[in-house]
């Protein structure tokens, strides 16, 4: 293991994600802590050797979560106390519709990127298909709301697995997207 934290000034490193078409560019979601760091998301563009904040407009105090669309990689969204949303690489920031939320997970399909899970920590899963404009709860069997990862069948991206807190592993199979 070597050292990549050259610009990074908050270490308490909570979710890392790679652009999946330019793979030197990662983003680290950081936390907010006791000892004066301030959360949010970094980004490198030469494969983690120097980074930046890129927190204009960021509400999140800590970034638990991070994805990027795979088709827009400059489209990513963070979570934290709710999810907000970057079509510019991070530059700027606006918050979704999910607000006051823990987020702890977030997956994005890979076939229609404008659909995008976020797991909780108390509220269960919700789901949006507008790019994170507005969100519906999906919880219909789900033992607990304490969500903590999140991942998509990559080979049928309409069931979604959810890992919680203590109630293990559910699955749910959706039905696939009408597409005009």
């Amino acid at each position: 293991w070597t050292a990549m934290n050259t610009g990074l000034t908050n270490t308490f490193v909570y979710s890392l994600a790679i652009a999946p078409t330019t793979p030197l560019t990662l983003y680290a979601g950081t936390a907010h802590t006791a000892y004066g760091d301030v959360g949010g998301v970094y980004r490198s563009t030469d494969g983690g050797q120097h980074w930046a904040a890129m927190t204009t407009n960021l509400t999140n105090a800590s970034v638990t979560a991070l994805a990027i669309a795979p088709t827009t990689p400059l489209t990513l969204y963070a979570g934290g106390s709710g999810v907000s949303k970057s079509t510019d690489g991070g530059e700027r920031w606006t918050a979704t519709d999910l607000a006051d939320v823990s987020v702890y997970a977030l997956a994005i399909a890979p076939t229609t990127p404008s659909t995008l899970y976020a797991g909780t920590d108390g509220d269960g899963v919700f789901k949006s298909t507008d790019g994170g404009q507005h969100w519906t709860a999906m919880n219909t069997g789900l033992t607990t709301t304490h969500v903590t990862a999140l991942a998509l069948d990559p080979k049928s991206p309409t069931t979604l697995y959810a890992g919680t807190d203590g109630d293990g592993i559910f699955v749910i199979e959706q039905e696939a997207p009408i597409l005009p």
